[in-house]
């Protein structure tokens, strides 16, 4: 099994495994699931119902310290799957979940053509392996 396939059974696992996403903690366990342990930056994308459930995900993987996001593959995939809310989440392999410009900019773009579709953006979370994160609505940057 290549690693491209052993993403997509474990996307499927954790799209099957989904329930409601009450708080935001219930977000970040997700987007870790996805990150943890991964050598390089990944940004994962859960795409929501009208009642918060995790309908789908998608994620992109980086090098030690980026990783490209190309949003209109984002805009896509919520509108074939009718998402009405999406939060996005990525690791930091520094440890410093503080936002970079570069994470700040990406979800201005994202949010900006999300609200456009009639689509939310519900935030934009960032882990480190020490269990630290950072929420963007939290910090009321959305």
């Amino acid at each position: 099994m290549n690693r491209i396939e052993e993403l997509r059974n474990e996307l499927k696992t954790l799209v099957a495994e989904a329930k409601e996403l009450t708080k935001p903690d219930d977000a970040e366990s997700q987007i870790r699931k996805i990150c943890d342990g991964s050598r390089v930056e990944k940004l994962a994308i859960l795409f929501l119902n009208a009642r918060n459930k995790t309908i789908d995900t998608m994620s992109f993987e980086g090098t030690v310290d980026k990783v490209i996001t190309y949003p209109r593959e984002v805009y896509r995939k919520a509108l074939l799957c009718d998402a009405t809310g999406v939060i996005i989440g990525h690791n930091h392999l520094s440890n410093e979940v503080i936002p970079s410009t570069t994470d700040v900019r990406l979800t201005e773009i994202l949010k900006n053509g999300l609200d456009t579709l009639e689509i939310k953006l519900l935030d934009h979370i960032i882990v480190d392996d020490t269990g630290e994160s950072f929420s963007f609505v939290n910090e009321n940057m959305i």
